[in-house]
């Protein structure tokens, strides 16, 4: 096999040639996708003091006084930014953007009653949702959570096409033959269904992945096509 691998996220493979002015290498062309390791599905939540019980009150509510509403984020260019300014398009709703330096922080004025809501990997939130600090309205996946299975999707909640998820995957540098790639591809998809593996994956909230080649490069040029007008239409630039 390849002597190098990587594993690379949503921001190496996808959206990081539109966060930066300059970038070390051609996204399009410098890495040979093998496969999708893990999708981590983001929650819409929002603090625990207040008034909405469900997604469409909450864009009610953003609908009704634009620009009144705010929610946090992991930093400027994070996936937790990307994936509000989506929201906002989607929804058609103005809130404002408050980023924080990480999401740990964020959380903290979430629980506070600082800001309003926040859009944040299930991992992350997962404890200030059980412990009432915060309230799941919608998570931003085609199915259901087992970790909240009372929350609805975003299609239930009444905002279809509202999907967001940090995902990681494998890729060789550019080149890489096509049998190695798919060797590769067929050992994630083994390790995936161990429990040792996948299984750790999955308790921590992680949509499992798999797939050929084929199948993750397209992923990859889906997630492109989807984001590169929300980014350059917001104007997000990383810090």
């Amino acid at each position: 096999m390849a002597s190098t691998w990587m594993v690379g996220s949503i921001g190496t493979l996808a959206v990081n040639q539109f966060l930066y002015a300059r970038m070390p290498y051609e996204t399009r062309s410098a890495f040979a996708p093998a496969s999708l390791l893990v999708n981590t599905p983001k929650v819409i939540a929002v603090g625990a003091g207040k008034p909405w019980t469900s997604l469409a009150e909450l864009i009610a509510a953003a609908r009704a006084a634009p620009g009144t509403l705010s929610a946090g984020s992991a930093g400027n260019g994070s996936s937790l930014h990307i994936a509000l300014e989506l929201f906002k398009r989607q929804a058609g709703v103005e809130i404002v953007h408050v980023p924080y330096r990480g999401a740990a922080p964020a959380l903290t004025d979430l629980a506070a009653g600082r800001i309003d809501l926040i859009i944040d990997n299930l991992p992350n939130i997962l404890p200030q949702l059980r412990d009432g600090a915060a309230r799941p309205l919608a998570v931003a996946t085609p199915d259901r959570l087992p970790q909240l299975p009372a929350v609805p999707t975003t299609a239930e909640a009444g905002l279809p096409g509202f999907l967001f998820g940090t995902w990681f995957g494998l890729a060789a540098p550019a080149g890489t033959p096509a049998p190695i790639l798919a060797r590769m591809a067929e050992a994630v998809g083994t390790a995936l269904k161990d429990p040792e593996i996948g299984g750790r994956f999955a308790e921590q909230g992680a949509i499992l992945g798999g797939g050929k080649p084929e199948q993750f490069a397209a992923f990859i040029a889906q997630e492109t096509a989807r984001l590169e007008p929300v980014i350059r239409e917001a104007g997000i630039r990383a810090e």
